[in-house]
């Protein structure tokens, strides 16, 4: 979370978080903030698009200020641009801070490199959803691929893969489910084997699929796997401005607090 992320929860009158926006969030938030969750997850859509967009001008028009919260970065496959687009269209002011997309800090925090000098010049981010009338994924050329929501069409998306030239059987690839979280798991195999070590482990959504000889690399850059606390959950009984220290104290040494 940015600075100007923490500033403003504080001083939010409501906050509108998705599902997949991490609870610690919103310990930033006043006691007398309004906190309404709009979340969606895969199966289990809370809350329409429509309705969230009529509840951030509802909010705006009492005069509120309102934070709308998301997971990771708002703009990348966030819908944070058509809820611009409906903003826009009711002459609410708004501004966009960014934020920290999962499709960087997943990898990252499981050791993958997402570009390096000598094996990727190029990534490009890839939704592995499909509408209900596409029928033809479109790859984009690139070193490094990053798939978010992708283990439902995983199948299909590793077919389409394989016909790029630049990737065969033998590439590296990685799902990483419940990225950078206490339960975090990295299974790592190739083009060729991934589909099944997804069907063998029955990995389930929230998953980042990343593909390129970067992932290769992820076992020798693990870097968290080597804090003491690593893959531990650690719960603070403390009143909120007690607790702080506490919890940055076991972050650091690499639990999820």
């Amino acid at each position: 979370l940015t600075l100007k992320g923490k500033s403003l929860l504080q001083q939010a009158e409501v906050v509108l978080y998705d599902a997949l926006a991490h609870p610690n969030l919103l310990s930033y938030c006043s006691d007398k903030c309004q906190l309404v969750l709009v979340g969606k997850r895969k199966g289990k859509h809370s809350e329409k698009q429509s309705s969230i967009n009529e509840k951030m001008v509802t909010f705006a028009k009492k005069g509120k200020m309102v934070v709308r919260l998301k997971g990771g970065d708002p703009l990348i496959f966030g819908r944070g641009g058509e809820e611009m687009q409906y903003l826009t269209k009711h002459q609410i002011p708004f501004e966009v801070i960014p934020g920290i997309t999962s499709a960087i800090a997943v990898p990252s925090y499981a050791g993958i490199p997402l570009t390096h000098r000598n094996l990727s010049r190029s990534v490009a981010f890839v939704t592995g959803t499909l509408k209900k009338d596409e029928a033809q994924l479109d790859i984009p050329v690139a070193d490094t691929l990053v798939f978010l929501m992708a283990v439902t069409n995983l199948e299909s998306i590793v077919e389409h893969i394989l016909k790029l030239d630049r990737f065969s059987d033998d590439t590296p690839a990685a799902l990483i489910n419940h990225g950078t979280l206490a339960e975090e798991e990295i299974h790592q195999g190739t083009l060729a084997t991934i589909v099944d070590i997804k069907n063998e482990m029955k990995v389930k959504t929230p998953a980042i699929f990343v593909v390129g000889d970067v992932v290769g690399l992820a076992e020798q850059f693990n870097w968290r796997s080597q804090l003491p606390l690593a893959g531990k959950r650690v719960v603070v009984l403390r009143d909120k401005e007690q607790a702080q220290s506490y919890v940055e104290r076991f972050s650091e040494l690499g639990a999820e607090t």
